[in-house]
């Protein structure tokens, strides 16, 4: 970097204008004068410090700047330099000479530095005024606060805007009707699309987990409605005129058309498909729908199956306004399109008992359908809604023509707790763990997991230890076995709450084989311990028999 002499410092300042000399920001023009010499213009200067300002003019860009001091009758002049100093520097010379030898070095940034520390020691200035005092002080805070309060109430204004102009394009209110009047008017009967489930001209959304069998029901309702047979084999359709469209979003065209083949549908020409998965989504908008809708109508489809709605809605899926309007768009394309059943399915949440996204979507559907599958693989299937209250059942898929059967009444609280066992298995193997080691470690509801580990308690399997600040610790007891008493023929009493206890019937154990080895493990109980004969498993040791205690359960139907 070069260095300047003073008088070449001062010629490099002439060669600036007074508008860069003077702080844009804090400097204004009251006055101007055009001189005749050819000089250019006076202007008359304020230039604002905080609380102080200072006055001057300029002649021209050669001339000085002079600062009037009417108390004193005296003048300053100041040259280009030394008002860039007291202005722009604060009367730093060092950083005065720092600016003007980078503004005029070659390939080096003119301002970067320099105008960086400047700015940082003012922004530093302005924060060490208390709060109160910054918006009278600073006018650089005062704008910035401006502009934020212009930012926001712009913002607030715009969605507003927006909003009326949505709502505006709803059409115009509904005129009121007195209720004598109402309910003498003609009218059906309730009525239903599939009896029990879905209420004639209804919308219907059924929500399961990923690879529930979501697409599989689809294409028994399709079945159903096309060839007016049973829906899952239990449920009579109604007589339908029209046709029945489905939206594919997810399935690829090989699978669909796979799939299609295996369900037995006799009426083929009824059903329409719309292969769109990656494809334009002609439910993306309302001048799209408004689009489709004159197709859809022309093909007279009378009841439509969109699958799933997260492939056509492209708004926030968790946003309850944009789900509500979503929602009304599609009431709008019914009308529109002659389609007088809808049916949308739905993904669910992590733990199944919920749609995915927005809570209005389970407040806009006529009716509700889930459904679920445990972890042996069993699948059930519920309904709810207006004038729709399914109990949950079982269904049943036949792999050769792809249809499932309903069977009514759950038989969940028969079958055998997987998750349960699951959990007494870990607490066997984490000693002394935490309720939040065993909610980490296993997926569903914490009041489910709650349950279960007080169940476990309750069945004398496993005990709590009291630890500092209420902390409880969960370890598994050495035998599920609850000795009661010997009777004189040697054999074991056990307790009713013990996995051995099957059908009111305890269990035996021969006293002679008390020492004898595991048929599992091959280790040998000490002489504390009590070993037990299993059918079909041999004689087993505590450890081995708390391992397997839900093979008992499961025996037991427990």
């Amino acid at each position: 970097m070069n260095n300047f002499t003073p008088d070449e410092l001062r010629s490099l300042a002439n060669k600036m204008l007074w508008e860069e000399i003077l702080p844009a920001k804090y400097a204004e023009i009251t006055s101007r004068k055009y001189s005749g010499n050819g000089e250019g213009q006076t202007l008359t200067w304020r230039v604002t410090a905080g609380a102080e300002s200072v006055e001057g003019i300029t002649e021209g860009e050669s001339g000085q700047f002079i600062v009037a001091d009417p108390a004193a009758h005296k003048f300053q002049h100041l040259s280009k330099f030394e008002a860039l100093k007291m202005f722009q520097f604060g009367g730093n010379h060092s950083l005065t000479v720092k600016y003007l030898t980078q503004r005029h070095e070659p390939n080096v940034s003119t301002t970067g530095e320099v105008s960086r520390a400047i700015h940082g020691t003012r922004l530093e200035e302005i924060l060490a005024l208390p709060l109160e005092e910054r918006y009278e002080f600073s006018e650089m805070w005062a704008d910035a606060v401006a502009s934020e309060r212009f930012t926001m109430e712009s913002r607030d204004l715009a969605k507003q805007q927006v909003r009326e102009a949505l709502l505006g394009q709803e059409g115009p209110p509904v005129e009121p009707i007195q209720m004598d009047e109402f309910i003498n008017q003609p009218g059906a009967e309730t009525r239903y699309l599939i009896e029990s489930l879905a209420l004639w001209e209804s919308t219907v959304i059924l929500f399961a987990q990923a690879k529930v069998g979501k697409t599989t029901l689809v294409f028994n309702l399709l079945r159903s409605i096309a060839d007016e047979q049973p829906f899952l084999g239990a449920f009579d359709v109604a007589e339908t005129t029209g046709n029945v469209g489905f939206l594919n979003y997810e399935l690829t065209e090989d699978l669909c058309r796979t799939w299609a083949k295996r369900v037995p549908i006799v009426k083929t020409e009824r059903v329409m498909f719309w292969n769109l998965r990656g494809l334009n989504n002609p439910l993306r908008s309302r001048e799209a729908m408004k689009e489709f809708a004159t197709q859809v109508h022309s093909l007279g489809v009378e009841t439509l199956v969109l699958d799933p709605l997260s492939g056509s809605f492209v708004g926030d899926t968790n946003n309850n306004d944009e789900v509500k309007r979503y929602f009304l768009m599609l009431e709008e394309f019914k009308v529109l399109a002659g389609v007088k059943h809808l049916f949308i399915m739905v993904h669910a949440g992590n733990d199944a008992t919920k749609p995915r996204g927005a809570t209005t979507l389970r407040d806009h559907p006529d009716a509700i359908w889930s459904m679920s599958k445990n972890a042996a693989g069993l699948r059930y299937f519920k309904a709810e809604g207006r004038d729709v209250s399914l109990g949950e059942g079982v269904l049943t898929f036949d792999e050769a023509t792809g249809l499932l059967t309903f069977a009514e009444g759950s038989t969940r609280s028969k079958e055998p707790s997987v998750l349960k066992a699951r959990i007494y298995d870990f607490i066997i193997a984490n000693p002394r763990c935490k309720a939040s080691d065993i909610d980490i470690n296993f997926k569903g509801s914490k009041d489910r997991k709650s349950a279960i580990r007080k169940e476990l308690v309750d069945e004398g399997l496993v005990v709590i230890d009291e630890g500092p600040r209420n902390a409880k610790y969960y370890t598994a007891v050495s035998s599920p076995v609850v000795l009661e008493s010997f009777s004189g023929i040697g054999r074991l009493e056990v307790s009713s709450r013990s996995p051995l206890f099957i059908r009111g019937t305890t269990g035996g154990v021969d006293e002679s084989k008390v020492l004898l080895e595991c048929s599992k493990c091959g280790k040998s109980p000490s002489a504390d311990d009590v070993i037990a004969e299993v059918d079909g498993e041999g004689t087993l040791c505590p450890h081995c028999l708390a391992r397997d205690w839900q093979i008992l359960m499961a025996a037991a139907e427990y």
